[in-house]
């Protein structure tokens, strides 16, 4: 009797703790659903611009027909101002609805998207191949999003106050080479004892100085 008991409490005691990890479990939210979440949030913030992502698709996969002396030069795409106030002409799509390449807001109504997805006339774009998923939705959501050309930039500063520098705070030095026609001269920093020329490929913030006889 006493071990019929003593099973019976054991049993008591197992299905409440079961039960007490169960509910913990169901409380907390599992680590998926908040990546799933973060993801969600981070492609609702994406907003594709042309010149940052949508003019590297059409200039990879798209500019060499789509350009003067290419085989589909009746619809250029070599600009944002041609692609977003394009219409249809030519062969296969001058007599489709959807004339517009870009209905802004409206990707199921602008021609571009749908010759990359589910073209109302002729063949499905590019031609040899599809875009990828990624760039497909790139440019769905340019669209979806007004079609901007490019993002906001900070404003530029104003009255910024700007001080001649004495010759003393300049120094150079200089080494001749007859076969280059343009040096590069570089600044030189608090510490440094002098400057260098470089005439490898030039880095950002640099100064070109044509050198004259």
């Amino acid at each position: 009797m006493i071990e019929e008991t003593k099973k019976q409490i054991f049993l008591i005691f197992f299905i409440s703790l079961s039960a007490f990890f169960l509910y913990r479990c169901a409380q907390e939210p599992t680590g998926g659903n908040q990546s799933g979440n973060q993801q969600q949030q981070q492609q609702q913030k994406f907003t594709p611009t042309y010149s940052k992502d949508v003019k590297p698709i059409i200039d990879g996969k798209c500019i060499s027909c789509h350009s003067p002396g290419g085989q589909a030069q009746f619809v250029p795409l070599t600009n944002y101002q041609e692609i977003v106030n394009g219409t249809a002409k030519g062969p296969g799509c001058s007599g489709t609805q959807n004339k517009n390449y870009v209905v802004k807001g409206n990707p199921n109504a602008s021609l571009l998207y749908l010759k990359i997805t589910n073209p109302p006339c002729g063949s499905k774009m590019p031609p040899g191949g599809s875009l990828s998923q990624d760039e497909e939705e790139t440019i769905e959501k340019w669209i979806e999003n007004g079609a901007p050309e490019s993002g906001t930039y900070p404003t530029a500063p104003q009255n910024l106050q700007v001080s001649a520098l004495s010759s003393s705070e300049i120094q150079l030095t200089w080494q001749d080479s007859p076969d280059e026609e343009y040096y590069q001269i570089k600044r030189r920093k608090d510490g440094e004892t002098g400057y260098s020329i470089i005439q490898n490929n030039l880095p950002k913030n640099s100064i070109h100085i044509k050198i004259r006889d």
